[in-house]
């Protein structure tokens, strides 16, 4: 069975040790420079941190900037999508990644190289990536500058069964509900959503099933939960990392509490989605099937400001 996994192996997160102790500039100290944690807003280049299974992600309003990875040796490497990196024309459609390593960002198919000049390069791939953002993922970005408690985004499931590809969700969130911290996942559509609308059974009715189906098993949903005390426990490391003089980070309290060995953290089954944009014309038909007879419990409509909170089951 394909686990769920999270964190960094130990000597890969002594590499970025070594990276931020550096008395000298380098791309790491660059990035952490630029990462916004939950709770704030992330501005025009502000970047977003994902933790994934011995690597680290790093978006603006969803497009992967920098996925940060290691080598066999465990030295620190950065791929960043080539049509950020290098100049391209309008007849061209790259669909791979180049890599910065030291100073140098190479593109693997043409070798060609790029010299790399500090944070105003990372701005500049920043930029870049802007032109490509979706709406949809842009008002993740405002969920997360609302809600300090997210600890992750672009979450892709392991797929279980004969299903192939992997369920992705939008974000995943903590909540406290009594002496429990919750693992809340939600899906983030745009009013517009054709996945939202049908006469038979919705699209989003498909996804929230394959979710359930994943987090309801309690031998995965065991993994999960483990997995996400490791991203609290490296948040925390990261954020100490991110500390400079005049810049002091601050990780909101359940965070902190979750990353305790003895946290009393479980998985919410039941995926919640959050729905962004005016209800119009016939959304009042289509919500009432999606609540009835399709039991999507935990729905939302938001036209901001986003504070994720539990819906209420209007069932």
């Amino acid at each position: 069975m394909s686990l769920f996994m999270r964190g960094l192996q130990p000597l890969a997160l002594a590499s970025l040790y070594r990276l931020t102790s550096d008395p000298r500039g380098n791309w790491w100290k660059d990035l952490l420079r630029l990462w916004k944690p939950s709770g704030t807003t992330s501005g025009a280049d502000g970047l977003r941190l994902a933790v994934r299974d011995n690597y680290l992600n790093f978006y603006s309003q969803g497009q992967s900037i920098a996925r940060v990875g290691f080598t066999p040796d465990h030295e620190p490497y950065l791929d960043t999508h080539v049509k950020y990196a290098f100049e391209t024309r309008p007849t061209e459609n790259p669909q791979h990644c180049a890599r910065l390593l030291g100073t140098t960002i190479r593109d693997p198919k043409t070798a060609e190289e790029l010299n790399y000049e500090g944070e105003p390069t990372l701005r500049h791939w920043i930029e870049r990536a802007a032109g490509h953002a979706e709406e949809e993922k842009k008002f993740v970005d405002k969920l997360v500058a609302d809600n300090p408690t997210i600890i992750d985004l672009e979450i892709g499931l392991p797929a279980i069964g004969e299903r192939k590809t992997a369920p992705r969700m939008d974000c995943a969130e903590l909540e406290q509900a009594g002496d429990v911290i919750r693992i809340v996942f939600w899906e983030a559509k745009m009013i517009g959503n054709g996945g939202l609308k049908s006469l038979s059974e919705p699209a989003v009715v498909k996804q929230v099933k394959r979710y359930h189906e994943y987090l309801s098993d309690s031998e995965r949903a065991r993994g999960v939960e483990n997995a996400y005390r490791n991203v609290c426990c490296l948040l925390q490391k990261i954020c100490a990392m991110a500390e400079v003089p005049g810049r002091t980070l601050k990780l909101h309290e359940l965070i902190s509490r979750a990353a305790m060995e003895n946290s009393n953290l479980k998985v919410d089954d039941e995926p919640r989605i959050i729905i962004f944009g005016e209800k119009k014309g016939n959304w009042l038909f289509h919500e009432e099937r999606l609540w009835e007879p399709f039991r999507i419990r935990n729905l939302v409509f938001e036209q901001g400001p986003y504070p994720l909170s539990r819906p209420a089951m209007n069932i």
